[in-house]
């Protein structure tokens, strides 16, 4: 088949031969046989291609609203992204505030059994204390009690005269003066 173009029907317009009246109507017929068919083909060429376009263009227009929904996905992602981001600042602020928290708190449990362990102590050095005070008192009470023996035998017996008299050093003394502020009798 041939390729026609305007130059090419212009051109041709010279090489038909005259016939009494006009151009050889077979090469003119066969001529318009050949620019149908070619009219023809570029018709159908021209529809498919516009089809082509139209089709390409749906295609076009569906990658634009995926590009779209991507774009959309992306900035989701990203503020998703950040959400996770502060979440997790969230979440590392309260381990730090927990871990803290334990510190503090095994700290205080610290003390605590050091107070008990110090109490321990001082109820140990009370009970040492006691013990050693009870012992004191008890060997004075003993000493006490010797001494009343030893003035009870280097006493004389009480004589049947009646009721001794206390020596005039030992008698009791003067009675004292009130105290300034105190109620009077």
């Amino acid at each position: 088949m041939i390729d026609l173009t305007p130059l090419d029907v212009r051109k041709k317009q010279g090489d038909f031969q005259k016939a009494l009246r006009g151009y050889d109507p077979q090469e003119v017929d066969g001529f318009l046989d050949l620019v149908a068919e070619r009219m023809e083909t570029l018709v159908k060429e021209t529809t498919s291609l516009s089809e082509r376009v139209g089709a390409l263009d749906e295609r076009v227009r569906s990658h634009d609203r995926r590009e779209r929904a991507v774009q959309e996905a992306l900035v989701t992602a990203q503020k998703l992204r950040d959400d996770i981001q502060e979440q997790a600042q969230r979440e590392a602020d309260l381990a730090r505030r927990e871990s803290e928290a334990e510190t503090i708190l095994k700290e205080a449990e610290s003390k605590l059994t050091d107070y008990h362990r110090t109490i321990e102590e001082l109820e140990r050095r009370r009970t040492l204390f006691l013990g050693s005070f009870r012992r004191f008192l008890e060997s004075e009470m003993a000493a006490l009690t010797l001494e009343e023996k030893t003035v009870a035998a280097t006493r004389p017996p009480p004589s049947a005269e009646g009721p001794l008299k206390a020596p005039p050093e030992t008698a009791a003394p003067p009675p004292m003066p009130p105290y300034p502020g105190s109620p009077t009798e």
